[in-house]
């Protein structure tokens, strides 16, 4: 995932910081001092030019960026360059504002408008990385976590199974999303297009991606014995 991000504020720091696990991140950043102590930290690529040059932007191949994040601290400069950023391509485009009125009309836009003393940098990474989850529940907290994983990966054997059998000790499968909706109900069945929700106990990650495979394993079971 391509992510660019404007700005040099503690906010535009920290969420870059967040997500350089994530993918290619690139910071831009106005002030040559800052923008050199940036490129202290490896997994960053940090650029030195002004936000709303529009001819440094096309050098970003804006039409591959998965996630555009104008995050300087003039509000119209935001504005100007997420429009910018959306007419090349951008994928996913959050704005950093101080004006709550004008979140409407950004939102009208297509626009993900973001007010840094609301939301902190780790609730939009979480809405970056895990798009659907944030959807659905917000920031991860408490003693459990929530995780997204589409079937395709590595859980084709899940196909055809109901919700109501995708659970176990430390976790639950509570719902797929499909077809731009959120399932619920214990019996609906896991298809090809389908990702699921699942709730586990936080730390246990490799646990519950061991158990979804042993499930997938006991499917595969049970077409054999029907084969003999």
């Amino acid at each position: 995932m391509n992510v660019v991000i404007l700005g040099s504020s503690f906010f535009a720091f920290e969420l870059a910081h967040k997500l350089r696990k994530k993918g290619n991140i690139t910071l831009i950043i106005e002030d040559k001092e800052k923008a050199l102590e940036a490129s202290m930290d490896k997994e960053i690529t940090v650029i030195s030019g002004k936000p709303n040059d529009s001819e440094m932007l096309d050098k970003l191949n804006l039409e591959d960026c998965g996630v555009f994040v104008a995050a300087t601290d003039m509000e119209e400069i935001n504005i100007l360059t997420a429009l910018y950023a959306q007419s090349k391509g951008a994928k996913q485009v959050f704005v950093k504002t101080v004006t709550p009125e004008v979140d409407k009309m950004l939102h009208m836009m297509k626009l993900h408008p973001i007010n840094a003393d609301e939301y902190a940098a780790a609730n939009v990474a979480l809405f970056i990385v895990k798009p659907l989850v944030a959807d659905l529940v917000g920031i991860e907290q408490g003693d459990f976590s929530i995780a997204e994983r589409h079937v395709t990966d590595g859980f084709k054997n899940l196909i055809g199974k109901k919700l109501l059998t995708l659970r176990g000790e430390f976790f639950v499968i509570f719902a797929v999303h499909k077809e731009g909706k959120f399932l619920f109900s214990a019996d609906t069945e896991v298809t090809p297009d389908s990702i699921l929700i699942i709730l586990y106990e936080r730390g246990r990650s490799k646990d519950m991606e061991k158990a979804l495979k042993e499930i997938s394993k006991e499917k595969e079971k049970e077409k054999d014995k029907e084969k003999e």
